[in-house]
Parts: structure tokens; sequence; C-alpha cells
């Protein structure tokens, strides 16, 4: 036979079968092959390799596997086409969302027999079982209908697409209301009273090394979170006051992270710092320093990361770890809402209360979509109209 038979473990408990056959060589020297997978017993993999055989032999133009199923074909077919153009953030995020599709169609359910009637209840199931946001639910069908769209454009195996006609049910009454009244209490930054408790309880904090350093730059220059764990020491340049927003840090995992590229082009930018600041990222590397020599087992990594992780020194920082403490300090003085995001949106609010013109802010900020800049831009300009520059240096002058 020309075929052979393979077994393989999947991404959830169980093994899968597939088969590969060898056709020889076409004109050109090159290997001719066919391999098919998917198969949940060894017989139908079998018996598949057998059906093909014979069409190869007689001649007849061989059919595509209509016996791969949608678990098979979701991971190892269309997710890894998937992977060669996206970030590995987005391909992390991807998988989250293919788990949750996993949950609902069994392991053993064909690709060829998923119907609209299932994909509906599908969207229901997400809406009324799992409780999950609309954005969600969007986002989660729009995957899976892309996996059927690559199903019928490229592997050639669907001839229709059964999320072609379904949408997502509209707003009811009582959810626009809800939505309504989340968007009027919605806190875009935070106000300048709780800003100033926060940083005073910060510098006295246990903890504050490093962590209250990284939400200064935050706040002073509007970075994302991922961009500042990202940093490295070449990316600052102390003579002319520059920060260099080359990389942002992906960290799903304590010593499973990779440095990518910022979220989008407009993303990679040089940000101009105040000479506050630079004196502050200045102090900071003594203690970086000090912290580096007490660390006998420090990781030598081709990247000097500003910021390193205690645990595993050398290693960046994780996010996580931000969170963790932004969130501390924030419980100590009662401001719940405040999360490591807020302080980028903070500075947006500072800036456009000290009068700089909103396309101004979106350079600085690396913004490909000016959506939530301008929400924030807006609500603090419609009640201000004095200069606020002033005001802005003193707000920011002690902490």
């Amino acid at each position: 036979t020309m075929a052979r038979i393979y077994k393989q473990k999947t991404k959830t408990k169980g093994f899968s079968y597939y088969f590969i056959i060898e056709l020889g060589k076409d004109n050109t020297g090159k290997r001719n092959r066919i391999k098919r997978g998917g198969f949940t017993r060894r017989k139908d993999a079998e018996k598949a390799a057998l059906e093909l055989e014979a069409a190869a032999l007689s001649g007849k133009v061989i059919k595509q596997n209509t016996s791969i199923t949608l678990h098979y074909f979701m991971w190892n077919v269309w997710l890894e086409y998937h992977r060669g153009f996206v970030k590995q953030s987005t391909a992390w995020h991807i998988e989250s969302i293919l788990r949750r599709i996993d949950c609902f169609f069994s392991s053993d359910v064909k690709l060829v027999d998923v119907t609209p009637q299932q994909c509906h209840l599908f969207i229901k199931h997400m809406f009324i079982k799992q409780k999950l946001s609309r954005r969600v639910v969007i986002e989660t069908f729009n995957i899976l209908k892309a996996v059927f769209t690559h199903a019928i454009k490229v592997e050639k195996i669907l001839s229709a697409n059964p999320c072609e006609n379904l949408s997502i049910p509209r707003y009811s009454a009582k959810e626009k209301e809800a939505q309504i009244l989340v968007d009027a209490n919605k806190i875009l930054y935070i106000e300048k009273d709780d800003l100033e408790k926060f940083f005073i309880q910060a510098k006295s904090d246990k903890y504050a090394f490093p962590y209250y350093t990284i939400s200064l730059i935050m706040l002073y220059t509007g970075m994302r979170i991922g961009e500042v764990l990202g940093l490295q020491w070449e990316d600052i340049d102390f003579e002319n006051n520059i920060i260099h927003i080359r990389h942002d840090l992906f960290c799903p995992g304590a010593l499973d992270w990779v440095l990518q590229t910022p979220k989008s082009k407009s993303s990679i930018r040089d940000v101009l710092i105040s000479d506050k600041l630079a004196l502050i990222l200045k102090s900071y590397r003594k203690q970086f320093l000090e912290f580096k020599l007490q660390s006998p087992t420090w990781d030598q990594l081709q990247y000097n990361f500003i910021f390193s992780s205690f645990k595993y020194p050398g290693q960046p920082l994780a996010r996580q770890n931000v969170y963790w403490w932004v969130t501390r300090i924030a419980k100590k003085i009662n401001a719940l809402y405040i999360h490591p995001h807020l302080f980028r949106h903070t500075h947006v609010s500072l800036l456009a209360e000290a009068g700089v013109p909103l396309p101004v802010i979106t350079e600085r900020l690396g913004h490909a979509s000016t959506k939530i800049t301008e929400e924030i831009y807006l609500h603090i300009t419609k009640t201000t109209k004095e200069n606020y520059l002033h005001k802005f240096n003193r707000i920011v002058e002690n902490l």
C-alpha cells in the first residue's frame, strides 16, 4: 500500500489519525503526496486512504477529505495557516476563542456536517448559557465564520458557509437601557484627587520598586503597559529626553514571553519626555543597578530590559505583576476603578486640559484608532475653557 497511517495527540485529551499517500514524483522531480487528517478512528483513516489510493491509481480527480472534524480543521489547518499573518499575542487570543468553540461543538463533529441551525444555537448558547458580552460573541462568531470561509475558498472542502446568512440578535430595550447606564457611569480617566492620593500611597509602598516608576512612565507618556515592559535601556535617549518605542512585551506566563512589534505602525514612535521624568528614570537606574548587583543568577539575555522579574532576574517583568500592584494601591485609597491602562487615558485628559491639539495627542499615543482619545478629549474640552497648562505641571510636579 502507498498509504501510511499516523496517530497523534490532539489539543484536547485523546488522539486523532492522519495518513500520507506517496504518489511518486512529478515531471519536475518534486514529491507528489496527499495528506489527510482529523480522523477519530484508525479504521476511518484506513478507509479514506484506500478510497484515495483507488482514485489516484485510476487517474480520477481526488476528492477533498469530507471526514475531517471541525476541531481538527480549526486547530491544525486554519490556525496553522493563520499564524503566519498575525502576532503571537493575537494567535494566543485566537486559541482562547477556538477553545470556546470547542466547548460547544463535540470533538467528533465533521466539518461538512455543521449546519446553520447549530451555528445559531451556538450564538444563543454564548449569550444565554455563557453570558458573554456582545463584543465577545461577535468576535467568536466571526472567527467561526472565517474557519468555514477558509474551508470553502482555500481547502475546497465545503461549498457553502453555514454562518453566511446568520446575524447576531439586536439589543433588546432592556439591554439598551443597561448599556446607556454603563456608558453614563463609565470612568474614562483617573480623577485628579485620586491621582494625587494614588502616587502619595504608591511612593511609600514597600513594593514601590519598580512599579512606582512604571506607573509614572504610563502617566507621563501615555505608553501602553506592554510598551513600557518591553523597554530596554538603549531605548531611552537621556541626552535628548526621548523614549524610542519599538517593542511590545507579550507575556502569557512567567518565562513564556515574546518581544513583538507594537500594536500598529503608528505605535512605533519617539516620545519626548520632560526633565522631571528623565530625572525619575535616572534615579530608578541607580536602584536597578543595585538590584542587578544583588542578583547573582541574572539571566544574560540579548535584551537589556529596564524592568526585570524578581523571581527570574534578567527576565522581563510580567504585566500581571503590574496589575497586582496597581490594584493593591487602588484598594488602599478606596479607588477600585483604577487599573494600569487608565494611566494612558489620564495622560490624554491632562494633555487635553493643557490645550494640546487632538492630532498631536493621537500621534504621541501612537493611536491607529482615535475613538477613545476623541471621547476623552471632547469630554474635557466641553467643560474646560481656560488654559490648564500650569495646572497640569502643578499636578505632576510632586508625583
